[in-house]
């Protein structure tokens, strides 16, 4: 794959198929979530809503193995009552909730796009690619951080780690306007991608380098 070929596919698989041996496991599991919560609507009841949750503070080791272990279960059984009475849509989302709970993140990262494309259709494609590449950035210009992005007093760090716990993903212009004002010029990407119009999520990669996650 080259640089023109990540910015342009449109196909989650093919994303995902490039980075499964350059994530970590964090990284992949976060990229299995980022995919099923753009079916969150369609995610009718809380056991599925649940598995999603836990996987995700699962891979921020958050969630121990015995609640991921609870939320499996519970996915498997909001799969099994959406396959008698709600096909279609539904069961596709229930199944891709049930994926992100699946031990091995590579496996769960595809089940969950496979799952999702098939929930929404092939045209989700594009937005999937767009989660994963704020999850894994763009592997071709590897940014490396610089103590100055972090402020004299850590407070960018801070800020970082605050949006991050509450998801408050909005803010990241914020972020990048805090960045600016300590003469950060030496940190373009990062800056842009603050300023962009995502979706961003937990696994951003600027958030990640910022708080020190990987």
């Amino acid at each position: 794959m080259t640089e023109a070929d990540w910015l342009a596919t449109v196909d989650p698989l093919v994303l995902l198929a490039h980075h499964t041996r350059l994530a970590s496991q964090r990284k992949l599991r976060l990229a299995a979530v980022a995919c099923a919560r753009h079916v969150w609507p369609l995610l009718a009841d809380r056991w599925s809503r649940e598995a999603v949750d836990t996987a995700e503070r699962f891979a921020d080791k958050a969630a121990d193995r015995h609640d991921f272990a609870v939320a499996r279960e519970g996915a498997a059984e909001a799969v099994g009552w959406c396959e008698l009475n709600a096909p279609g849509q539904p069961l596709h989302a229930a199944r891709a909730a049930a994926a992100v709970t699946l031990d091995d993140p590579t496996v769960a990262a595809r089940a969950a796009a496979r799952c999702v494309l098939e929930a929404v259709g092939e045209n989700a494609g594009s937005l999937l690619c767009e989660r994963l590449r704020d999850v894994f950035g763009n592997p071709f210009r590897p940014v490396v951080l610089e103590p100055s992005w972090l402020g004299r007093d850590g407070g960018i760090k801070f800020l970082a780690r605050s949006l991050y716990d509450g998801r408050r993903f909005a803010e990241l212009p914020a972020l990048a306007d805090a960045i600016a004002a300590e003469g950060c010029q030496t940190a373009p990407a990062v800056v842009t991608h603050c300023r962009g119009p995502g979706p961003h999520v937990r696994g951003c990669w600027v958030l990640d380098m910022l708080t020190g996650r990987t």
